[in-house]
């Protein structure tokens, strides 16, 4: 996979922030459908609602997105998959609409795809929201965030080194992370 630049990470991240701001209820897992349902441009669609869904699968095996005529950006989610793959699918897709990668040309596409999944790790668990958690492992990340556990031991890795190299939450994080919750308080696994 490819590595961005420090500066483009922390634009990302400033782009996830504000996305998870607008966003009035910080209770995760954080409920991406309901949030798209509510997006003005962004109009989200499922394989089993079209004709013929087997058409779909040579375009993508998860979902993906396109700019309709009309400046509506729709994703279409390959809804045969697993919960948890089609919530960082439904996320990565709207990476590329939030970062504009349809209007850039100086992106080469492996850049697009490493920035669309960056977004959607820390869109669905960012770390001041992981930082909240009793157990930083593995399977309190999947299930605090309701990402499958290959996103979550890459979200455990990435939470570490920003931890261990001491990396400052913005005041807003710093906000956003006293007014977050969980769903499954009842697992024992969550708020420090």
């Amino acid at each position: 996979m490819k590595r961005l630049s420090p500066k483009r990470y922390d634009k990302i991240q400033k782009h996830v922030t504000r996305v998870l701001f607008s966003y009035v209820f910080l209770i995760f897992p954080f409920d991406i459908e309901s949030f798209i349902r509510i997006l003005p441009k962004v109009e989200l669609k499922y394989y089993r609602e079209y004709e013929n869904p087997l058409l779909l699968l040579k375009v993508s095996n998860d979902g993906f997105g396109f700019m309709r005529p009309d400046g509506i950006y729709v994703i279409v989610i390959n809804d045969a998959r697993p919960i948890k793959r089609q919530r960082f699918t439904i996320a990565h897709e709207l990476g590329h609409f939030v970062l504009g990668h349809f209007s850039k040309k100086d992106l080469d596409e492996e850049t697009k795809e490493a920035e669309a999944n960056f977004f959607a790790a820390r869109l669905l668990a960012p770390n001041w929201a992981i930082k909240r958690l009793k157990n930083k492992d593995v399977w309190s990340i999947s299930t605090a965030f309701g990402i499958s556990e290959e996103s979550a031991m890459y979200r455990y890795r990435n939470y570490n080194n920003w931890f261990t190299y001491g990396h400052p939450m913005t005041e807003l994080e710093s906000q956003m992370s006293e007014y977050c919750f969980f769903k499954e308080v009842e697992l024992g696994i969550y708020v420090e």
